[in-house]
C-alpha cells in the first residue's frame, strides 16, 4: 500500500524519462487528438514527508480532488526540477482504466497516458496477498474525525493507518483497488472508511526509510478544473 503513495511523488527520474521519450520521437509520440477536461467538487489536502533513499527527502503538499458523481480522482501538487517548479497532475479514470499524468515545468506542458490492465503484476499481487491488516484498539481525532488505527503487516514492509468512518469520499487505495483488482481476491481485507493519516517503513519497521502522509484540510464544496489542453501527451504502451 505504501508503494501507491510513493508512487504519486514524480521526481527527477520521471521528469528525465518524459523529457527523453519527447527528444527521441521528435515529440510527436503522440498528440492527444481531442482535448479532455475534469469536473471536481471536493478537495482533501495532504501532506506528505519522506525520508527515503530513492526520493527526493522533505515535505510534499498535495491534493486529492473528488467529483460529485463519477469515477474519477484527480491529484494535484507542486515539485521543483533543476531549480523551477513542476505543476504536476494526474487523473485516475476507474471507469475508463487511464491514468493521465500532466507536467507544466515553466510553460512545457507534457503528459502521459497510460491504460491500465485489470491485474496486478504476478509479484506486486503475491506480495500484496501476504499483506494483513489488524486493528489495534487505538482511537483518536484527526481535524475534528473519530479515526481507528490498523496495523498493515507484510513480508517485508510495515505501516500503520488511521480510517474515519465520518467523511463520505472513497479513499485513494480504494480507487486503486477497482482499477487493479477486478480481477482478482487477494487475502486482504481493507477496513471501510476513509484514510486520514498513514506512516509506512517500506523495508520493515526497523529501516531508516519511512513516509508519513497525512490530512492537512477538507474541503467539500471547492470546485476545480483539470484539462489535458495545450499538453504534449505520450501514450504508453499497455503493461
Amino acid at each position: 500500500m505504501s508503494g501507491v503513495f510513493c508512487s504519486i511523488i514524480y521526481d527527477n527520474t520521471t521528469m528525465k524519462y518524459v523529457l527523453g521519450l519527447l527528444a527521441l520521437s521528435g515529440g510527436n509520440l503522440f498528440m492527444s487528438a481531442q482535448d479532455a477536461s475534469f469536473s471536481f467538487d471536493h478537495e482533501v489536502k495532504v501532506e506528505m514527508r519522506l525520508s527515503m533513499d530513492k526520493l527526493p527527502k522533505g515535505t510534499f503538499d498535495y491534493a486529492f480532488l473528488y467529483p460529485q458523481e463519477g469515477e474519477v480522482i484527480g491529484i494535484i501538487g507542486d515539485l521543483t526540477h533543476s531549480g523551477m517548479k513542476v505543476r504536476t497532475q494526474a487523473i485516475f479514470d476507474t471507469k475508463n482504466q487511464v491514468i493521465i499524468t500532466l507536467l507544466d515545468q515553466g510553460g512545457m506542458k507534457m503528459g502521459m497516458k497510460m491504460n491500465i490492465g485489470q491485474d496486478l503484476p504476478g509479484e506486486a499481487g503475491e506480495k500484496l496477498g501476504k499483506m494483513k491488516i489488524f486493528k489495534t484498539g487505538n482511537t483518536k481525532k484527526i481535524l475534528g474525525y473519530d479515526c481507528v488505527e490498523y496495523e498493515i503487516a507484510g513480508p517485508e514492509s510495515y505501516g500503520l493507518i488511521w480510517i474515519t468512518s465520518k467523511v463520505s469520499l472513497s479513499s485513494f487505495y480504494d480507487v486503486l483497488s477497482v482499477m487493479n483488482l477486478q480481477k482478482q481476491e487477494p487475502d486482504l481485507e481493507i477496513p471501510e472508511g476513509f484514510m486520514m493519516q498513514m506512516t509506512a517503513w517500506p523495508a520493515g519497521k526497523e529501516s531508516d526509510e519511512k513516509m508519513e502522509l497525512v490530512v492537512t484540510e477538507i474541503n467539500m464544496d471547492k470546485s476545480q478544473e483539470m484539462s489535458t489542453a495545450g499538453y504534449q501527451i505520450i501514450d504508453m504502451p499497455n503493461r
